[in-house]
């Protein structure tokens, strides 16, 4: 590979140099290696190919992933299985007492761990979309398909993490009729997809990327995929024809347990590939996407109860101030489109200010019920909004100041906020927001409405917002 345009083999990565001399011997002619085929440095050959990404990785014909390569000067195919963890050699047991006729390896079971990639954004959705993979895991070899995972030590699970609307199964796109009775919280093909959709979202966004810009560009692939399905205008990570669900996104930590639970959200910072100076925010959503921040999101689950919430358009108390559409921008509606730092929803809603106290959230919790809040959570993350229209100063706030418990999408901008304003998107949940200097809003986090002050927001006249 010396020859005129080509690339000397001997210069490449060693992972590189790795995957060819794997390639090769399993008889396959093509290959595609993004850091290779992807003119470095070249923004205009960059974004065309990320838009490609679907039919590179949904056609091929087997992906290879380096999971226990934390870079391309480490290499994948030497499994250094034990290494620091003090592991024991497989075990040779004769089959029948002698050494004649083969000999039977007993060993621990591995992880099945895939490695440092698992973590990388933009291998999320490689994995994804191939329809077949073989994985260099940390500690074994796997191979991946729609059905399930096969692990090298026989270790053999069902693929739970790929969604149906990416198996290419055909799904009908078809308006759906109405559920029978007794089966309302049957799940049409669009809310299926919709479901899978933020399933997939919560992985990504435990997924870290070097460049932050890049969050859109990660996950175009599966977005082309979904919207096939969906039918819908897609904004800045949110499908219109769903937005009052994708809107009232949560920070995994404020209202789940498990692993999730221990990781912050935080604004992206600059990177050595960002445009930004060290230091400066990077602003790369609207602050009403789940892309305005870093850290594992999730949205509302399709239990019964909450399926027939969001079909029912009178438990709604914004809608699109235009027509049916929550956007007068069409240029940045598309799946394609990979930078979207900015993009205004223009909406009608009851919009209240209200206060913000430091006081403990624990007894006003108990003298409430709480829909979808631990007491736990809400005692450590919460904050009390009371009404600002009492005249009760700093004094104690009563129960019947309470307006609901809220939660700051980023911890540290909670500090030095007195007032916010308040917007239900539903009858019992809507958004922490603050005013900027040009009378437009952007979102500061959540909040969980006491039941009894449903009323005192729709008494208030109604507005028009714009959400930036």
């Amino acid at each position: 590979m010396t020859g005129r345009g080509g690339i000397c083999v001997s210069r490449l990565a060693r992972t590189h140099r790795e995957v060819i001399s794997l390639v090769r011997a399993l008889g396959f002619r093509y290959l595609w290696i993004d850091a290779l085929c992807i003119i470095q440095g070249d923004a205009a050959d960059w974004e065309r190919e990320s838009k490609t990404m679907a039919r590179v990785y949904g056609n091929a014909a087997l992906t290879v992933i380096a999971g226990r390569s934390a870079g391309s000067k480490d290499g994948f195919v030497t499994n250094e299985l034990g290494k620091g963890k003090n592991r024991p050699p497989p075990c040779a047991l004769p089959l029948d007492g002698t050494t004649t006729s083969g000999t039977l390896m007993i060993d621990l079971r591995r992880s099945a761990n895939i490695g440092p990639v698992s973590g990388r954004g933009w291998c999320f959705q490689e994995r994804m979309i191939s329809p077949k993979a073989v994985v260099f895991g940390e500690e074994q070899l796997s191979f991946v398909c729609a059905s399930g995972f096969f692990h090298e030590d026989g270790g053999v699970r069902e693929n739970r993490l790929r969604p149906k609307f990416l198996q290419q199964i055909p799904i009908n796109v078809a308006p759906s009729p109405s559920p029978p009775p007794g089966k309302a919280s049957a799940l049409t093909p669009t809310e299926e997809t919709l479901k899978e959709w933020y399933g997939i979202l919560t992985q990504f966004t435990q997924c870290s990327l070097s460049n932050p810009h890049d969050v859109f560009a990660a996950i175009t692939a599966v977005a082309q995929q979904a919207a096939q399905r969906i039918n819908s205008r897609y904004l800045a990570g949110l499908w219109e024809c769903d937005i009052i669900r994708g809107l009232l996104w949560r920070p995994c930590y404020q209202f789940q347990s498990g692993p999730m639970s221990h990781t912050f959200t935080t604004r992206p910072s600059s990177t050595r590939l960002t445009k930004e100076k060290s230091g400066e925010p990077v602003i790369r959503a609207p602050s009403w996407s789940w892309a305005a921040v870093e850290g594992p999101i999730a949205h509302s689950t399709f239990t019964p109860l909450l399926v027939a919430r969001n079909r029912d358009e009178k438990y709604r108390t914004v809608r699109p101030t235009e027509g049916d559409k929550w956007s007068r921008d069409d240029r940045l509606s598309g799946v394609d489109v990979l930078h979207m730092p900015r993009y205004e929803l223009h909406l009608t809603g009851h919009i209240v200010k209200v206060r913000v106290r430091e006081e403990s959230v624990a007894s006003y919790f108990k003298s409430r019920k709480w829909n979808n809040l631990s007491s736990g959570k809400a005692i450590r993350h919460g904050v009390l909004l009371v009404r600002g229209d009492t005249g009760v100063g700093d004094g104690e706030p009563t129960l019947g100041d309470l307006v609901g418990i809220g939660f700051f999408d980023v911890r540290e901008e909670r500090d030095g906020v007195d007032e916010v304003w308040c917007l239900p998107i539903m009858r019992d949940m809507g958004l922490i927001l603050k005013k900027k200097a040009d009378g437009k809003f952007a979102r500061l986090g959540w909040f969980v409405l006491d039941k009894e002050k449903e009323g005192w927001f729709l008494d208030r006249s109604e507005d028009e917002i714009c959400l930036c």
